[in-house]
């Protein structure tokens, strides 16, 4: 499987992961992924993303992540954006909360 990226499919394809860390994205998530990404580009992702188990994501995200996030301010962006997303539905259970904070771990 090709695991380069573009920028924007990297950083949909880790709103997607964080938005299903718990299990299903709630349609408060879809929303605020719709308002920030092309509906093809998410529909592209999306089939990329099902087809993935969680570790070609996680190696996925590993071969990219620094060639795509080039600076700390890139990561706080796409940190800040995650959060927005994962709190869209009001329900940030402590499993969000954790995952957010190995996201963070991964990306750094």
């Amino acid at each position: 499987m090709n695991t380069e990226l573009s920028k924007e499919e990297f950083l949909l394809l880790v709103t997607l992961y964080a938005a299903n860390i718990d299990g299903r994205i709630q349609p408060e998530e879809w929303q605020s992924i719709r308002e920030k990404y092309d509906i093809e580009k998410i529909r592209q992702m999306r089939r990329r993303f099902e087809k993935m188990s969680d570790a070609e994501i996680l190696e996925c995200i590993e071969q990219n992540k620094h060639r795509l996030l080039t600076s700390d301010a890139d990561r706080q962006q796409l940190m800040d954006e995650l959060h927005r997303i994962v709190e869209s539905d009001e329900k940030n259970s402590p499993v969000e909360v954790y995952f957010l904070n190995v996201v963070e771990q991964l990306l750094a």
